[in-house]
């Protein structure tokens, strides 16, 4: 759901395994867990992930640190994501409008057409679905 294709996998994992930060043993983005402090190509420091490559490469959320592959969802789209979690945490109940841009952005997100439910599990695993996209992030 939130995976992107294998042939966008592939192409952006091997844009990783020609990079001179990837290391190999560990198929990591610089020090596996901790990444490290480099120079990116417009001067600027930036902080290499740290991530196992192999499973960062399948996320539509992730993007190269040093901006050699970008994220599937905008950061505009994150950020509306993020905002109306922030706005229907801890509610018992969610408005109508909320629902549809809840679908909405899960469409985005996910790439799919889930229509607007009125079941209230239904609704529940929208919002666990995009609360786990943004802990991934």
């Amino acid at each position: 759901m939130f995976l992107i294709s294998a042939q966008k996998r592939s192409n952006r994992l091997q844009i990783c395994k020609t990079c001179e930060h990837f290391l190999p043993h560990t198929k990591s983005c610089g020090t596996i867990g901790i990444g490290s402090k480099v120079d990116a190509p417009d001067g600027s420091k930036v902080k290499l992930c740290g991530c196992i490559m192999t499973v960062k490469t399948r996320l539509k959320i992730a993007s190269c640190p040093l901006k050699k592959w970008t994220s599937e969802i905008s950061k505009s789209n994150l950020e509306k994501i993020k905002s109306l979690l922030d706005d229907i945490d801890g509610l018992n109940t969610i408005t109508g409008a909320q629902n549809k841009k809840l679908t909405e952005l899960w469409n985005i997100a996910a790439g799919g057409n889930k229509t607007v439910s009125s079941c209230n599990s239904c609704v529940r695993q929208t919002i666990k679905d995009l609360k786990k996209l943004i802990k991934d992030e």
